[in-house]
């Protein structure tokens, strides 16, 4: 197959089918075309060269990959990168995973003793989805991602080098079972494997490594790349097309975009991302914390990110406070009193909030020497602002189920809209430490607003060192989509911060000012690692002094202007 000019770079293309339904291989020598074939959805992909032409087989691999990714609706492709070099074999791929976030996301396996979990996860993920695909009588998982009958994503394997795989031998009977009967189940490996031998394998390895090769190139689409010039070596899924090509001049394999279209394509794919999460409604929290991956990250709350509470997790001395009393700030600046409301609860000694309990974007501020009663009052009153939005929903008309129309239609009849409303509450494991009765009221509490507050404006983000004996319900769980933990003392402290069904224990190897920040739930394959940036003590005074205040005896408002069209602070650029 070919097609004429112009190629399939163009940064503003866009895609009408759930995944990508042609590649692109590269260019026929001589031809002004592309040398274009059905995707491979339904068997593994290997490119396979000489050592010296392994950045050659890189480069194409990321080529295909980000095609992948750009040509393909991205509620419906997830990709895992398994790569172990310091300096990014595919870096392209790496950018375009922290412009993805949740929707069409990528997860780096970037550690050896990440890829043993990370194989059987995936090996369980093939047996689930077997089952399912027994269930429903269909032959592959493409086909159910097509006719909109998937649960779950197609999820692509891009391992840019093979013999990273050789540091794992206990995996590679798991690997060349993915490696044959995982497209079929959705789990879909692309390859680059090269002649050399991998380095450190012992001696008595040598004849395994060499029948499990044999294995990956025998189950998948193989292309030889040398020199520059790609080649079919076995491409049965593509009959015909393989002499076709070599008649037309043969097919010149792609090589490394500059640094200009790569920045090209990250901001398209990063347009596309926002027109995606638009179709839902904006964010009211936007805040930057760190970097990810070397790209700047933001917290994200709101009905674009789908995530409306919050827990965070880390021991004691690793900056959760401060992290805390930063992400209050920037959201203060980046939305007035009248647009976002903060209930905060502190109940570690009352340090965290102190500072901002004249602030007037406070509406309560409990500390800890109030004791846990103020602090149930608290909770109370955030519950009875919820109820008090329930009436005016109900007495504006019976379409008004949320609180972006009701703003809209307040703001059009002359009345007052409403304020989104956050509480924080830090050290909150302290609400179930406290007798039988405390506990019962607060998880009542926690539980009502976790499941109707998000229609109502009204939000949490529950802190603590550990979340161990914490009995929130699992309803309130449920709701929690975004999780955070910053460094933890072990693997049951991680399955009680981040889910224990998971498996996800990254937090137990964070180093200091770093985060796990996870918006679905917990599940391991969204982890992004943060790399915090906290406000310095300089930072935080001028930002309290730039704030509006409440004189002594002026109360809060109840409610104010929507926090969903909350718009940057001037100068800042919140962009990125």
């Amino acid at each position: 197959m070919m097609r004429q000019d112009p190629p399939h770079r163009s940064a503003d293309s866009t895609s009408t089918t759930r995944l990508l339904p042609l590649l692109t291989l590269g260019r026929l020598r001589g031809l002004a075309a592309d040398a274009v074939v059905p995707a491979p959805w339904t068997r593994g992909l290997l490119l396979h060269g000489a050592a010296g032409d392994a950045g050659s087989m890189w480069a194409a691999l990321q080529d295909y990959a980000v095609q992948a990714v750009t040509g393909s609706d991205p509620a419906f492709l997830h990709v895992d990168l398994v790569d172990f070099n310091l300096d990014p074999r595919i870096p392209l791929l790496q950018d375009l995973a922290v412009v993805s976030r949740r929707v069409g996301t990528m997860t780096a396996c970037s550690a050896r003793t990440q890829l043993e979990p990370t194989v059987t996860r995936w090996m369980n993920e093939a047996r689930r989805r077997r089952a399912l695909l027994s269930g429903r009588g269909a032959s592959c998982w493409a086909d159910l991602v097509e006719d909109g009958s998937a649960d779950e994503p197609i999820r692509l394997i891009v391992v840019p080098s093979c013999a990273d795989l050789a540091q794992c031998p206990t995996c590679w009977s798991d690997l060349s079972q993915l490696v044959s009967a995982g497209p079929g189940l959705g789990l879909v490996p692309w390859l680059a494997l090269d002649d050399g031998q991998p380095e450190g394998l012992a001696d008595h390895l040598r004849a395994r490594w060499q029948a499990f090769v044999e294995g990956l190139m025998g189950a998948s689409i193989r292309l030889n790349l040398r020199g520059g010039a790609l080649r079919f070596e076995q491409a049965t899924a593509w009959p015909g097309l393989g002499q076709l090509f070599e008649e037309l001049g043969g097919v010149r394999a792609p090589s490394a975009p500059s640094a200009e279209a790569a920045r090209a394509l990250v901001q398209a794919h990063r347009a596309r991302q926002a027109t995606t999460r638009s179709r839902r409604g904006e964010d009211f929290l936007q805040v930057p914390i760190g970097h990810a991956l070397g790209q700047p990250f933001r917290l994200e709350m709101g009905p674009a990110s789908d995530a409306h509470h919050a827990s965070l997790a880390g021991m004691t001395g690793t900056g959760k406070s401060r992290l805390l009393l930063s992400i209050i700030l920037h959201a203060c600046q980046q939305a007035p009193p009248e647009r976002l409301q903060l209930y905060l609860v502190d109940l570690k000694e009352g340090v965290t909030f102190h500072l901002l309990s004249r602030l007037a974007h406070v509406a309560r501020c409990v500390a800890d020497d109030d004791g846990i009663q103020p602090a149930l009052a608290a909770l109370r009153e955030f519950q009875a602002e919820m109820t008090r939005r329930g009436a005016l929903f109900k007495e504006a008309g019976g379409l008004v189920t949320d609180i972006d129309p009701y703003n809209r239609l307040a703001l059009a009849r002359g009345a007052q809209p409403l304020a989104r409303c956050l509480l924080i509450i830090d050290e909150f494991q302290l609400l179930y430490l406290s007798g039988w009765e405390v506990q019962r009221q607060a998880n009542a509490i926690i539980d009502n607003i976790a499941r109707k507050g998000r229609g109502y404006g009204m939000h949490f983000v529950l802190c603590s060192q550990s979340f161990t004996g914490v009995d929130l319900s699992a309803s309130a769980r449920n709701q929690i989509k975004l999780r955070m933990a910053m460094r933890l003392a072990s693997m049951s402290e991680c399955d009680a911060a981040m889910g224990g069904s998971r498996g996800n224990y990254a937090p137990v190897d964070l180093k200091d000012w770093h985060m796990v920040y996870n918006a679905a739930a917990g599940a391991p394959e969204h982890n992004h690692v943060v790399r915090l940036a906290f406000l310095s003590d300089a930072e935080l005074e001028a930002c309290l002094a730039r704030l509006p205040t409440r004189s002594e005896n002026q109360p809060p408002e109840p409610s104010g202007a929507p926090a969903s069209s909350a718009s940057p602070v001037e100068g800042e650029d919140w962009s990125t």
